[in-house]
């Protein structure tokens, strides 16, 4: 009984989220990428029920976000952005409707729209992370696993996702451990279709990742 009204309240609330999201009306805080033009009026409400630190940066006299009555996020884009106003109210999407789904298609994509991905996953990963939101970093590893499994059907993804990684100052250990367990899996399995040249080829140009791969192999096959 007591499980059911919880599921009821849970509901209820969610359901007076979407209500208040699109009457900006009764909105009174801003979230902004520091790299975009776009802003996000949100209620201070959905930050106190997600994050403890950005409802006190948006609450307390003492910081400057609270003055300004906006927080810029540095270092991420509009879409990471969007995606976290969407997590707040409850409607966070699927990962694909974020960034470019041509990329998982049999037309491969482009190199850009890899760097795309991988920017979005960790630009939303660190904002998970930064600011207490734990749901929500379990949210964004479980799509990068998806997204692993997408790329690892084309070599070439995975060269251009590892060339991404390599580009960024830090990348999350969280998806680095998705990125390295995914090929993992997928090298391991009997009969994979990867060919010997291309997986030589993904493994020269990024040692490190092939070592993680190995290790990872030897320390499954010692279990």
């Amino acid at each position: 009984m007591a499980d059911s009204i919880t599921s009821v309240n849970i509901t209820a609330v969610f359901q007076g989220l979407f209500r208040i999201r699109d009457d900006e009306s009764t909105t009174d805080f801003t979230l902004q990428a520091s790299s975009g033009d776009r802003t996000y009026r949100i209620h201070k409400l959905v930050l106190l029920l997600h994050s403890q630190p950005l409802y006190r940066m948006a609450t307390s006299p003492h910081f400057i976000e609270c003055q300004n009555q906006t927080i810029i996020f540095q270092e991420v884009d509009d879409r990471c952005v969007q995606a976290l106003v969407d997590f707040l109210y409850g409607q966070l999407l699927p990962h694909t409707e974020y960034i470019p789904i041509t990329a998982y298609s049999a037309n491969l994509g482009t190199r850009e729209e890899i760097k795309g991905c991988v920017a979005w996953f960790s630009g939303l990963w660190r904002l998970a992370d930064m600011y207490d939101m734990p749901i929500l970093a379990k949210s964004v590893v479980d799509g990068f696993e998806e997204h692993v499994e997408e790329i690892l059907m084309d070599l070439r993804r995975l060269e251009w996702e590892l060339d991404a990684v390599a580009e960024m100052e830090q990348f999350p250990e969280s998806l680095w451990e998705v990125l390295v367990d995914g090929c993992v899996d997928d090298f391991g399995e009997p009969g994979h279709q990867h060919r010997k040249e291309d997986t030589d080829r993904v493994f020269k140009k990024h040692p490190e990742f092939a070592l993680a791969v190995v290790q990872g192999m030897v320390g499954r096959n010692a279990v």
